[in-house]
Parts: C-alpha cells; sequence; structure tokens
C-alpha cells in the first residue's frame, strides 16, 4: 500500500499522462495540412486567373483567402468605383449575406477546425460611389 501511495504522489500521475499522450499520437498530419484546414496557411498574391477560378475556390487551401490581404493592401485605392472593383475582382458572389453592403464575395470556410460558416469580403462605397472600405466578415 506504501508503494501504491508513493506511486501516485511521485512519478505515477506524470507516467499515466505522459501513456495517454502517446496513445493519442497526432498521425501523419502536415503543417500543409493544418494550414489547409485551420489557417490562412501561405499568403499569395493576387492572380486574377486563381481568383476568378470557380473549380479552385471550393478547394483547401482556399486560395482566395490566401490572396485577400494582398488584395485589401495593394489593389485597393480610394478612388476606385464598383465598376474598377468588379473589373479587377470579377463578379460579385450572388448571396443574401451581407446585403447592406455593396459588394460581396466569398473567399472561404470560416478558419479553424470547427468551422462551419464562411468568411466574405465585403465592400463599401460613398455617396459619390468611390471605394470606402472592405472588410472580412463572417456569416
Amino acid at each position: 500500500m506504501v508503494l501504491v501511495k508513493r506511486f501516485m504522489s511521485g512519478l505515477g500521475p506524470s507516467l499515466v499522462v505522459l501513456g495517454l499522450a502517446a496513445a493519442c499520437a497526432p498521425g501523419d498530419n502536415t503543417a500543409s495540412d493544418v494550414q489547409a484546414y485551420g489557417g490562412k496557411g501561405t499568403a499569395m498574391t493576387f492572380d486574377p486567373n486563381v481568383w476568378s477560378d470557380e473549380n479552385a475556390w471550393y478547394e483547401a487551401p482556399y486560395p482566395r483567402r490566401q490572396m485577400v490581404d494582398d488584395v485589401r493592401a495593394r489593389l485597393l485605392v480610394p478612388s476606385m468605383s464598383r465598376a474598377d472593383v468588379i473589373a479587377v475582382l470579377g463578379s460579385p458572389t450572388d448571396t443574401p449575406y451581407f446585403a447592406d453592403h455593396d459588394l460581396v464575395y466569398w473567399i472561404g470556410p470560416e478558419e479553424g477546425f470547427s468551422a462551419v460558416d464562411s468568411q466574405w469580403l465585403v465592400f463599401d462605397f460613398n455617396d459619390r460611389g468611390k471605394f470606402e472600405s472592405s472588410e472580412i466578415m463572417t456569416d
């Protein structure tokens, strides 16, 4: 009995935890698996052909999600009109979401392993019809 008490108060719990951790080893997941399903992964420079390729939109690693930061940082300028944005990004996504915004583009599933929603790039234009702001939103 004394040995059991010493075991449980000393190394015992640590060994049990290590044993459980070893039994739950993660397997063969790679960094690209994690990036594809749980995060942005590698950022991409905007490529109009990839952005407009519907076949690529719904496949991990979701290229629109990888390009969205470049689109927002480099391609959008305050003098752009709605037509200018559409000329660069193509037709907006037909969706009932975010009807209070001017343009909406689907960019990929919500980030994270338990993602059930989608992320969208939404645009607003001012009273003169010029680009005012963009935001990444989740439905």
